[in-house]
């Protein structure tokens, strides 16, 4: 009896302890945007764009003949920096690529609705492309065009999404204003 009285209070005493380093891990946030960033496991960063409450990170890998943009999702609640996943696209031999990203800013519930942001994004191929207009929604926007660490990049985001934005158009221009590429084409 005094053996399964001593089995019975070790095992109490492991569970209970095993308990509570699972709550310290549950109660681990993430603080600053860098932390979330390595949280991701995704490394060739070549830049993060953050806002007041998300933020995102493009990443760039040569695979044999194929390039890939990942786009790494983040947002802040709780006064801290949260990895909420990444989607990758890999490049088609257009003189512009395009792909497109939407995550759930903030926390998720399923009491209230959600606010979304989509990152619409693509590599720059054709190095005489000096701006990008993306029409979507009846509304024409020029996109943000990156360089770094010999990648560039266009991008356009829209805060408060609602998930389903479509781009209608996207064009490329010269420098000295020639269309270089259409789509979808006239």
């Amino acid at each position: 009896m005094k053996y399964l009285l001593a089995i019975t209070l070790i095992c109490t005493l492991f569970v209970a302890g095993c308990r509570e380093e699972s709550r310290e891990a549950e109660n681990h946030d993430t603080t600053s945007l860098h932390e979330a960033i390595l949280e991701s496991g995704i490394s060739n960063i070549i830049k993060t764009v953050e806002n007041e409450d998300f933020a995102f990170s493009f990443a760039y890998s040569e695979n044999d003949s194929k390039n890939e943009i990942t786009i790494l999702h983040f947002s802040k609640y709780d006064g801290n920096w949260h990895y909420q996943g990444s989607s990758s696209s890999g490049s088609n031999g257009l003189p512009i690529t395009y792909t497109a990203s939407t995550w759930v800013k903030g926390k998720y519930s399923l009491q209230r609705e959600n606010s979304y942001v989509t990152v619409h994004a693509g590599e720059v191929v054709d190095t005489n492309v000096d701006k990008v207009i993306v029409e979507m929604n009846g509304k024409t926007d020029e996109a943000t065009i990156l360089q770094n660490k010999g990648v560039t990049l266009w991008y356009f985001a829209v805060d408060n999404s609602n998930g389903n934005d479509r781009v209608n158009k996207i064009t490329a221009y010269s420098k000295n204003g020639d269309l270089l590429y259409q789509h979808p084409s006239k």
